[in-house]
């Protein structure tokens, strides 16, 4: 609940961003959730009250809402808690918020969010995009689900539903899709992976890959 702390370790100094209701150009809230950096060297910030980027080309902070770049006044993503963010191999933007995910490409320039009745009432807490270009997501609560954009196609998928009764393995804290394909989440209290070479005694079958179960170390 600091802002944004940036160090520059050639010249030994810190500089801070904080939020500042007269400058337009400001940090949108002191809590941050998630940061992503792009392949252009741009710095996105998920926060408690939408979403921020730092472009180290300009050495400042833009929001997306007075952002030319991208309008997302029409969702009012602004308003919104954000906790996820991943831009996709297509240069697609997604952003997980409080009520729902939503999208903007640099293509149509215009944010909107996913019109689907069960993610649209959901909080994102992760995303992460695989080798056939399905988005996963990560939910507080509800579990994990995959998306397909192409076919606008959403799938729920409950793999620990007979493995692990408490309700934390519905809470979705992380998800990271690795060089080989391997779909990685972390929940509260286990963490999980897809592998085709798992042991199929402490797997579950996920479309021909599996899902392992790793208990924490004590």
């Amino acid at each position: 609940y600091a802002g944004l702390i940036r160090l520059n370790s050639t010249k030994n100094n810190l500089v801070r961003y904080l939020p500042d209701k007269s400058n337009p150009n400001s940090i949108a809230s002191y809590q941050i959730n998630k940061m992503l950096k792009d392949r252009s060297g741009v710095l996105w910030l998920a926060t408690n009250k939408g979403l921020s980027f730092f472009s180290q080309k300009n050495n400042k902070i833009n929001n997306l809402f007075h952002s030319s770049r991208f309008d997302f006044n029409s969702s009012k993503l602004n308003t919104l808690s954000s906790s996820a963010i991943l831009k996709t191999k297509s240069n697609t933007l997604f952003i997980g918020t409080e009520k729902g995910l939503f999208y903007s490409s640099n293509n149509s320039a215009i944010g909107e969010r996913i019109k689907n009745n069960i993610i649209s009432t959901q909080t994102i807490w992760s995303l992460a995009e695989d080798n056939q270009h399905n988005i996963w997501i990560g939910t507080y609560g509800d579990g994990l689900y995959k998306f397909n954009p192409a076919t606008q196609r959403l799938e729920k998928f409950d793999v620990l539903k007979n493995i692990v009764r408490s309700s934390s393995r519905n809470f979705i804290k992380s998800l990271a899709v690795d060089r080989n394909n391997n779909l990685w989440a972390g929940t509260w209290g286990c963490l999980l992976y897809t592998s085709d070479a798992a042991d199929e005694r402490s797997s579950v079958d996920l479309g021909g890959r599996r899902i392992i179960k790793k208990k924490k170390k004590r």
